[in-house]
């Protein structure tokens, strides 16, 4: 069906929006645990995994 292109699109695009903003959280946090700052470093991590979280929901 028509209809069905559009959703597996903006499917396709939530989904490469997500994996890139995990991707980036992780790098913070990364960063964050270099510096010391490990408060800092178990927030992003939580952001980070909140978003895996979103992912693993699409499937």
């Amino acid at each position: 069906m028509p209809g069905d292109e559009g959703t597996v699109m903006l499917k396709w695009m939530k989904r490469r929006r997500l994996e890139k903003l995990h991707r980036k959280l992780l790098q913070e946090a990364r960063d964050l645990q270099r510096r010391g700052d490990i408060v800092g470093f178990a927030a992003k991590t939580a952001e980070a995994d909140k978003v895996e979280r979103e992912l693993s929901d699409l499937d």
